[in-house]
């Protein structure tokens, strides 16, 4: 259950941080993308996305590109100043804002920030292909699928908090949690001889699954 509830506050952290004005336009993504249960036949073969809306400032694809300007220093992100060159101020003081908050979580959890910019990982005790994996980053966790038996069980963990959400009265998140667990399926059926990841950006409220 420990897994479960992780998952389900990386969700309504990302939920939280997404602004006023995008909250209110929820419904329709919702509307739009849990009618069904496979992706649109716009969505690259190898990667399915989905989201809850976008911040005032960023959106998925800002980040992508923030993602290679950010750096470690003294076991702190940095965000190179030389991104002002690709940004406008209000993203840059956005991007700035998140990245504080991330380094306060390093903090808080006594982290050491690694060479590939991760600051958690699965205990060495789950580290196995029967288990799914992951690694916490600056901008979210990347979970990881090496066989079937990792994808069905967060396929579990995410029923599970479709349940809590009903139960709860969180109608917008049971849905979030049956489409990622939709797509996941959609995605290990689609590729059965590959590796898959998930990418929870926290920054955005947003969803990537795809191949490694």
């Amino acid at each position: 259950m420990k897994k479960s509830i992780n998952i389900l506050t990386e969700v309504v952290t990302a939920v939280s941080m997404v602004a006023p004005f995008a909250i209110s336009n929820v419904s329709q993504t919702f509307a739009d993308t849990v009618e069904t249960s496979q992706p649109s036949k716009s969505t690259v073969q190898n990667q399915v996305n989905g989201e809850l809306g976008t911040t005032a400032n960023l959106s998925p694809e800002t980040v992508d590109v923030a993602k290679k300007y950010i750096s470690v220093k003294d076991n702190q992100y940095v965000l190179d100043p030389s991104i002002k060159n690709v940004l406008n101020p209000q993203q840059y003081q956005a991007l700035q804002d998140k990245v504080s908050e991330s380094n306060s979580n390093v903090k808080l959890s006594n982290a050491v920030i690694g060479k590939d910019l991760s600051y958690t990982s699965t205990p060495l005790l789950r580290s196995s292909n029967r288990h799914y994996t992951w690694k916490s980053f600056a901008w979210g966790t990347r979970y990881y699928f090496r066989s079937n038996a990792a994808v069905y069980e967060m396929d579990h963990d995410l029923e599970t908090m479709q349940v809590v959400g009903g139960v709860l009265s969180l109608g917008l998140f049971s849905a979030y949690y049956a489409k990622i667990e939709s797509d996941l399926n959609y995605m290990n059926n689609t590729h059965p001889h590959n590796y898959l990841y998930m990418d929870i950006n926290q920054w955005v409220g947003n969803y990537t699954i795809g191949v490694l």
